[in-house]
């Protein structure tokens, strides 16, 4: 399951334009909200299953931070504070904005 989900990122990747945010998710008839990074000026930050950024900085992303969270969204990622549970299989939509 790892792999297709690979293989299909990165057919996709060209398709992706930096810094969208994954708004929402459709799978199994229920939707799950994404991010937005409105989410960073609430109390509580709502929970979603969607990485979260809040200083989308300029440049590049220095070589010793490759392995480090802020290669997935600049500086201040953060992963997602919940999940989906999605069984393998399920056609899953994803909803992005640029």
């Amino acid at each position: 399951m790892h792999a297709n989900f690979a293989i299909v990122a990165l057919a996709t990747a060209a398709t992706v334009s930096a810094h969208a945010h994954l708004t929402g998710l459709v799978a199994n008839g229920a939707y799950y909200m994404g991010y937005t990074p409105n989410f960073q000026y609430m109390n509580p930050i709502p929970k979603v299953p969607a990485w979260s950024a809040g200083d989308y900085g300029q440049g590049g992303i220095p070589p010793e931070n490759f392995n480090k969270e802020n290669i997935i969204c600049h500086d201040g990622s953060k992963p997602g504070r919940a999940y989906a549970t999605i069984a393998a299989g399920t056609p899953i939509q994803f909803q992005w904005t640029p």
